[in-house]
């Protein structure tokens, strides 16, 4: 680390909501404001975690759409095999955003404790919640300064003519 702080190369040990992520190298995307130095005698203070994050269970299948279902009872009808229970279903393989890379050893995936016909029916939204706190990261920014307003882009008083073109 240079004596400016800008860079080099820092190890820490990465907690994350309660939880130890292990020894973590903090060099292509580190910033001064990212870390903090804690002393010793601070350190289980500081890393103590009332209510640490669970386990992220998320559903193994997920259930097709009522159209797609349609079309495969008919498919089945054709071919004459036997539409069964399973087909309704398809198996979901987890794709993690490489910024949630570290929280795969806490995702799990578990058969659904309820089943429906749409995903929503089927996942706790508190399970995401909590991976964000109390509330939703948003920010709201105003593209337009004043009151909405509507300009019509074309009146009917307007006289427009369309010039006839000739390809040649």
């Amino acid at each position: 680390m240079d004596r400016w702080l800008f860079g080099g190369k820092v190890w820490g040990e990465w907690t994350y909501r309660g939880r130890n992520l292990g020894v973590y190298e903090f060099a292509n995307d580190l910033n001064r404001s990212d870390w903090r130095l804690i002393h010793k005698h601070e350190e289980k203070e500081f890393t103590d975690c009332k209510e640490p994050m669970g386990d992220i269970t998320l559903p193994n299948s997920f259930p097709i759409p009522p159209l797609q279902n349609l079309m495969t009872k008919k498919a089945c009808e054709k071919a004459d095999i036997p539409f069964r229970e399973e087909m309704k279903r398809a198996p979901l393989k987890l794709c993690i955003d490489p910024e949630f890379d570290m929280l795969t050893p806490f995702i799990k995936q578990a058969e659904p404790e309820k089943k429906g016909t749409s995903i929503y029916e089927e996942v706790d939204p508190k399970v995401f919640l909590d991976l964000y706190g109390e509330e939703l990261p948003v920010k709201v920014e105003a593209w337009n300064v004043g009151p909405a307003s509507f300009t019509p882009r074309f009146s009917p008083t307007d006289d427009v003519k369309v010039n006839q073109q000739l390809s040649s």
